[in-house]
């Protein structure tokens, strides 16, 4: 009788007999439930009405830990290369910076920059990169639209980071100027305000409100110093993860955020594999790309424009990735740049995306352009982030970037074609020629050419009074973006 049940068992009670078997359904089970629990996304509440507005919910916040744990800028010495005179950098009158015979260290500055004399202290947890995507013809040294006008910064603290991002726009040393003011200004306020003793003492009892209140004074120092140093104007997106006081469910951290202009925050779980911008209040009209939204810098020749400075706030859990963009990166995941859709037509769509050639692809919305760039996004971060050891901020900053190079590639060859190159040699007749069929080319490709910038920050803890040893920090072992980009 035994042996005649056991042959007439049901299927799935031989599966569950199964220890190994048994073990492997229970996991599966497992992680699918987690999925489905987190899968909900945290909320992302901005403040509405007037510019600068406070979000609605405010949150408790534990008392900051001022211990460093790493700071790094860039590009080109980022915030640490404003300086008039330092290990032999000087200020011309147009405010641009040369070099003497005397190398720049920004290892070794004489006095702190919001709180750090060492602003090249790469880590697993903070990085960022900035590289141009314009096209380089063969014999010129530097792609077009040098210098790159993209700077970032970011500090981690014990429970606490800061980290921001500024676009220059437009092309040149002013633009570059600019930005690395507004990056400047900001951080030094920050940490004045929330890091400093005794001043710091004031915000023991912190909120959410209070961080984003800082946030927003510290624009107020961005701007004084883009006026002192005579630069022209720049986005900028300011960002803080802070460690909640009551944990919001499985989410420990508060993420808050101030930008003006179309740099931009989102955070990334690597449990539910999405990306959620988090400034998603600052342009919820229909976008023109040619139209930063707002900016830093004499807008009006003296003050700046403030039409759509939004304050955000979210929740992420540890190990999370928050990252900060400028629209070099964020433009490419677009649907419309990648020619996946038509945006709904206004007033200010472009005649181009109004031709035949655009005919056949689905209408968007602003609203839908903004959850299949960040479902764009998470693919990208998903297809290239396979497992722990991928799981760093260098990496996720290369994948980011790397997309975009890759998705403007055509439209680099095309305009250093060698005819577009000697446009100016060729007869009347054939440049006509020439440039008729270098624009239908390019209506064809997909991807924006501009400066693309990413700073990144893993959620974490760290110990109190932990040092950036050997073993803690990873330093870089290969000097440029594009070898990480080759190593993905």
């Amino acid at each position: 009788m035994s042996v005649l049940i056991e042959t007439t068992r049901p299927s799935f009670i031989k599966r569950l007999t199964d220890s190994n078997k048994m073990a492997g359904r229970i996991r599966s089970l497992w992680k699918s439930f987690v999925k489905k629990v987190w899968s909900r996304d945290p909320e992302v509440v901005y403040g509405e009405g007037s510019p600068g507005s406070l979000p609605p919910k405010c949150m408790n916040l534990e008392p900051l830990e001022p211990d460093l744990i790493c700071s790094y800028t860039g590009p080109d010495g980022g915030i640490a290369a404003l300086e008039d005179q330092r290990n032999g950098m000087r200020s011309n009158s147009t405010g641009s910076e040369h070099r003497s015979a005397a190398p720049l260290n920004y290892r070794q500055l004489e006095r702190p920059i919001a709180g750090s004399t060492d602003w090249c202290q790469k880590h697993d947890c903070a990085y960022g990169t900035a590289v141009s995507l314009y096209d380089q013809a063969e014999g010129q040294e530097r792609p077009q639209g040098e210098p790159v006008a993209d700077v970032f910064a970011i500090a981690v603290h014990g429970n606490s980071c800061v980290m921001a991002l500024a676009d220059g726009v437009g092309w040149g040393e002013k633009p570059r100027l600019a930005a690395r003011c507004a990056v400047r200004g900001c951080m030094e306020y920050v940490h004045q305000e929330l890091y400093e003793t005794p001043r710091c003492l004031d915000y023991a009892l912190l909120d959410t409100h209070k961080v984003t209140k800082v946030l927003l004074m510290s624009l107020k120092q961005a701007q004084n110093l883009i006026i002192q140093k005579e630069g022209t104007m720049t986005t900028l997106c300011i960002g803080m993860v802070c460690r909640l006081a009551v944990p919001d469910g499985n989410r420990a951290w508060a993420l808050v955020t101030v930008n003006v202009g179309d740099s931009l925050a989102y955070a990334y779980s690597p449990t539910t594999g999405r990306v959620r911008e988090v400034t998603v209040g600052s342009h919820t009209k229909d976008r023109d790309m040619k139209d930063a939204g707002g900016v830093l810098g004499p807008a009006d020749g003296v003050n700046p424009d403030l039409e759509n400075l939004t304050c955000s706030l979210t929740t992420v859990a540890s190990g999370d990735m928050v990252f900060l963009t400028s629209d070099g990166i964020s433009d490419n995941y677009d649907p419309v740049v990648l020619r996946k859709a038509r945006p709904v037509p206004t007033s200010r769509t472009p005649a181009e995306q109004t031709a035949a050639v655009w005919m056949d692809l689905p209408l968007m919305t602003q609203a839908q352009r903004q959850e299949h760039q960040a479902q764009k996004m998470a693919e990208v971060l998903n297809g290239n982030l396979s497992n722990e050891d991928d799981w760093t901020a260098r990496r996720v900053c290369a994948a980011l970037v790397g997309f975009t190079v890759q998705y403007t590639h055509t439209r680099r060859e095309l305009l250093q074609a060698p005819d577009v190159v000697r446009l100016s040699e060729l007869s009347r007749d054939k440049r006509q020629e020439v440039q008729s069929r270098l624009e239908d080319d390019l209506r064809k490709t997909t991807g924006k050419l501009d400066h693309a910038a990413v700073v990144a920050f893993k959620v974490q803890q760290f110990a109190k009074s932990s040092s950036l040893t050997a073993t803690m920090r990873r330093h870089a072992t290969v000097s440029s973006i594009m070898e990480d980009l080759n190593n993905l």
